[in-house]
């Protein structure tokens, strides 16, 4: 509370005309914590850094940045990295990116990746584990781990300085990183068990309702032994079919002849894709690369922000790189070409 109470008494009220400056060019002046913090990146910016960060990032304007280095040094702000954390349990800051992720409820360990707090579990609290292990019946590693957690920090992505905000939903709160471990009564143990054993047997039917549809059938080959073609069931769908004559359908048109194209023969007849069909999927093939040329050019030009939020997998922040397309010419050759044969298939 001491190093709050520094930089509170260090702070500047700015005018509201001052204020309204920063808003203009999406940056939020923070209080009590003296801070600078862009709105849309979300985290808060190194003072030497704030002046230039309108630009490098986001292409603000000069015209409109006129002003803003002189009225940033006159705050003499600290490093964002040495202001005091917020207390675990603070209401979520408006304009900080909420990050996901776990603690170990052993040490506090904090992580947006549960894979680190699981191999930090089995390296740091072994002796956590196999107390544990001896206590219940049914332990699992994810036991240590507090899952579901929110955090925010001032710097960006910095998870090691960073506070639990709550959830303002009153059915999902959240618990202390100090919860002990506690053993499940056995009336849900056998619960669970009873369930995963019916589960267990209804699976084991259907597996077996399969084996006997695959054995009465005539043996196929490996490529349509795997998991995927068993769970799309694409061997059973296509099992009397031309396979020959669907891989047809999916050649490109030629272009430099006006012929039709020959797909296979069935009986006693040659099935032809007729010329002014192939005519149709030869100029189809023409504006798809037309588009295809104009979407790589709108990617080329679109700011590095919006991209960033392109490839995102997250609704509340963008991605930490941009959205890029294929380097290769090679690569996009083949890329594209999948695409036509797929679209050629479908008409």
């Amino acid at each position: 509370m001491s190093g709050l109470a520094t930089y509170t008494d260090a702070i500047v009220t700015l005018r509201l005309s001052q204020l309204q400056k920063l808003e203009s060019l999406g940056l939020y002046y923070n209080s009590p914590e003296p801070a600078i913090i862009c709105v849309e990146c979300g985290f808060a910016i190194n003072p030497t850094r704030a002046p230039h960060h309108p630009d490098d990032e986001h292409h603000i304007t000069k015209s409109a940045r006129r002003g803003l280095k002189p009225l940033i040094y006159s705050l003499n702000l600290p490093n964002p990295e040495t202001l005091p954390l917020r207390p675990n349990g603070s209401p979520p800051h408006p304009n900080l990116t909420v990050y996901k992720g776990s603690a170990c409820k052993h040490c506090g360990l904090r992580s947006i990746s549960e894979k680190v707090l699981l191999a930090h579990v089995k390296s740091k609290h072994s002796k956590d584990i196999k107390l544990a292990a001896r206590q219940q019946t049914r332990h699992l590693l994810g036991d240590h781990i507090q899952q579901g957690l929110s955090f925010q920090s001032w710097s960006a992505n910095d998870i090691r300085r960073s506070w639990i905000i709550t959830d303002n939903s009153p059915s999902r709160g959240s618990l202390s990183c100090s919860t002990l471990l506690q053993a499940c009564p056995d009336a849900v143990k056998l619960l669970a068990q009873k369930l995963f054993a019916n589960k267990c047997a209804r699976l084991g039917g259907v597996e077996r309702s399969r084996t006997r549809r695959y054995d009465s059938a005539a043996p196929v080959s490996i490529a349509l032994q795997t998991n995927w073609m068993r769970r799309t069931g694409w061997e059973i769908m296509f099992k009397d079919t031309r396979r020959d004559i669907l891989v047809a359908l999916t050649e490109l048109p030629n272009r430099r002849t006006n012929r039709p194209m020959p797909l296979g023969i069935q009986g006693e007849e040659v099935i032809y894709s007729l010329a002014r069909d192939e005519r149709k999927l030869a100029s189809m093939m023409v504006a798809l690369d037309r588009l295809l040329d104009q979407c790589g050019e709108t990617v080329r030009r679109t700011d590095v922000c919006l991209r960033r939020w392109l490839r995102s997998r997250f609704p509340d922040r963008p991605y930490k790189a941009p959205f890029e397309l294929v380097a290769k010419p090679s690569s996009e050759k083949v890329y594209r070409k999948e695409l036509k044969r797929f679209i050629c298939f479908w008409l």
